[in-house]
């Protein structure tokens, strides 16, 4: 497709193949890449949601942690985005431009973020296919991409997956947009920055034992009526208390840790829509299409009827491959029933 659409586009394109072309879709040399847009292939999309009354540094430390949690590759680069009640995560493979650029810093961004903004239900054309994506108040709230158009069956399947939707999806996917490039480059004013450090969550967990013991002395001595060992733990908790509160960093690691305990239930739980996305995509490379499909947190089932000659174990090995399903156990219906894979969904790493 060509690039054109980018009128004034300031990055450079790194598409799926690996090739470097600008606006025009002309060549650029790596030496002369300043800002790397990345091909939609290559990024997944997480909208992070906080509770009711999250202050916004309390929704940037959860947003750090959620995208660490939700982290599908070794050497995951990552961009967070503050958005109204939550945060937008960009997620993606950082060995695939240290190929190109080795240790050289370059900044990146997926090239969704350079295109303007939308409002509502939208399909973007993007460098190696097409976007999926519904915005509100300004903001991305859920994207999903394809190499081909999206059929009827895709389509539903990513507007079943946004749950806070306020505009009525169109019952058919949109005709695709050209988006306009975002000379403003608005997205890097909303960047949360910089990442959760994990050495503070380790000093909040020693000061969190330090105070516990502290306290549970108190009450044991209490307990046995034991005064005097009970006045010298109360002291040695005040010391420790305020001693505490006079480290910025110990204050910042306990509420941390807060957040880390508040925020797990939420972030572990599969990814149901980037399973069923996976096994699509997966199917369709061996030119097959579900007739019959379901999907929760339980597992994965999807029936072919026209599986005849079908390399089972082939699709097997190319359903586990990927990062969302895992035991898939293909099941032969019987003669003109078809066949049907079962699959559990993996969990993301913690």
């Amino acid at each position: 497709m060509a690039l054109s659409f980018f009128q004034t586009a300031e990055p450079t394109f790194l598409r799926e193949d690996g090739s470097l072309v600008n606006a025009a879709g002309d060549p650029v040399a790596p030496a002369d890449v300043k800002t790397l847009a990345l091909s939609r292939a290559f990024c997944r999309f997480h909208n992070f949601r906080a509770p009711p009354g999250a202050t916004a540094s309390q929704i940037a430390r959860a947003a750090r942690l959620a995208g660490e949690a939700q982290a599908p590759f070794a050497d995951t680069g990552r961009l967070i985005l503050r958005a109204s009640g939550g945060a937008a995560i960009w997620l993606w493979d950082k060995t695939k431009i240290a190929e190109i650029f080795g240790t050289r810093a370059v900044e990146a961004a997926p090239e969704s973020v350079f295109a303007a903004a939308g409002e509502g239900w939208r399909v973007t054309e993007v460098l190696d296919g097409y976007e999926a994506q519904y915005w509100r108040d300004s903001a991305l709230r859920a994207s999903t991409w394809r190499r081909q158009h999206f059929t009827d069956d895709q389509w539903r399947l990513f507007v079943s997956s946004v749950d806070d939707a306020i505009a009525p999806a169109p019952a058919s996917p949109p005709i695709a947009e050209k988006p306009l490039f975002d000379g403003a480059s608005a997205w890097r004013r909303q960047q949360i920055k910089p990442p959760l450090t994990w050495a503070d969550a380790e000093r909040g967990a020693a000061t969190a034992a330090f105070c516990a013991a502290g306290v549970a002395a108190f009450f044991l001595g209490q307990a046995l009526r034991l005064e005097s060992e009970a006045q010298a733990a109360t002291r040695q908790a005040a010391e420790i208390a305020e001693a505490l509160s006079a480290d910025p960093r110990a204050r910042r690691a306990e509420s941390q840790l807060t957040l880390i305990s508040r925020y797990r239930n939420e972030i572990e739980t599969p990814d149901v829509l980037g399973a069923a996305s996976d096994a699509f995509d997966v199917l369709n490379r061996f030119g097959l299409s579900p007739d019959d499909w379901g999907v929760d947190e339980a597992g994965l089932r999807i029936t072919v009827l026209n599986a005849d000659g079908a390399p089972v174990r082939d699709i097997v090995a190319a359903l586990e491959a990927t990062d969302s399903l895992n035991d898939v156990e293909p099941i032969f219906r019987g003669r003109g029933q078809g066949l049907e894979f079962n699959a559990a969904l993996t969990a993301p790493r913690p």
